[in-house]
């Protein structure tokens, strides 16, 4: 049987886990270096990132940590791709499906 020992949050690493959305590039660039920021003011910060393609390369060409978490989730990306290939000018049709999204992963 293997025992875990219990650590007080003081003493603990510190983590943080790093969501970036997959829409556009732009602010995954800067996420990353509010990532570098932060390891500034805590060197010892573990930074693992939440995230899908393609703003893991992003992440990785920087080193970062991608979490194996990130494979679970669905591809926001396609879907978006999925719904503007029907009609790309329907904004309110894909604004409900995104939101219908949302509300299913939320709960």
């Amino acid at each position: 049987m293997h025992t875990r020992t219990w650590t007080r949050g003081l003493n603990r690493p510190k983590k943080a886990l790093y969501v970036s959305s997959p829409i556009g590039l732009g602010h995954a660039r800067r996420d990353v270096t509010v990532a570098q920021e932060l390891r500034k003011l805590r060197p010892d910060l573990q930074i693992d990132w939440l995230a899908q393609d393609p703003v893991t390369r992003v992440l990785e060409s920087e080193g970062e940590t991608i979490h194996p978490a990130s494979s679970w989730l669905a591809s926001e990306s396609a879907h978006i791709a999925d719904q503007t290939a029907l009609d790309p000018t329907d904004v309110e049709a894909l604004t409900t499906s995104i939101d219908w999204v949302v509300e299913r992963v939320s709960r």
